[in-house]
């Protein structure tokens, strides 16, 4: 995954209860101006690395959950692995709450989310060594069979389920 994770949705939140004035400015930028990363995504095109790639529109858990499911896979994450800005991380303490939620479920980052096939992991490696691309491994592929799962930070495996947001969810009233 590119970037880190999290800021935009901390970013809405803070806009929606009105705090413009707080001190978590940078939230509310990555909400207000995402940036998307088109470049890496060229240059991950270009060097023909990723097996798969989609952007984090709707957050980690149901962007995971679409790609998985259009590769035919299953996928294993590890939450201490997943980038969190300094300035998430000050806010969801501030606040009483774990950074791992907005990363997970909170959409609008626009950060890229791939797989690397094994034998293009060492290219891939030169590349975030070189500084042409900033990218950290969340995760592996795993069996179709296997579905979702999250490593928790005390390394037990949890099913996990898509809690972002979902275009075609149609709560009757």
């Amino acid at each position: 995954v590119t970037g880190t994770l999290g800021d935009a949705a901390a970013g809405l939140e803070i806009l929606r209860q009105k705090k413009t004035t707080s001190s978590f400015g940078a939230l509310i930028r990555r909400h207000q101006a995402p940036k998307a990363r088109w470049q890496e995504g060229q240059r991950l095109a270009q060097e023909k690395i990723p097996s798969a790639m989609i952007d984090l529109s709707d957050g980690l858990s149901s962007d995971l959950s679409h790609l998985a499911s259009q590769s035919g896979v299953g996928a294993e994450i590890e939450l201490s692995r997943i980038p969190i800005s300094p300035a998430l991380k000050r806010y969801a303490k501030a606040i009483g709450s774990d950074p791992a939620t907005y990363a997970l479920d909170g959409g609008e980052d626009y950060e890229l989310l791939f797989s690397v096939p094994p034998k293009k992991a060492d290219q891939m490696e030169i590349l975030i060594q070189n500084k042409a691309i900033s990218a950290r491994c969340i995760g592996r592929l795993l069996k179709k069979e296997t579905g979702l799962l999250m490593k928790d930070r005390q390394g037990m495996t949890h099913p996990m389920k898509a809690g972002g947001h979902d275009h075609l969810n149609r709560r009757r009233k």
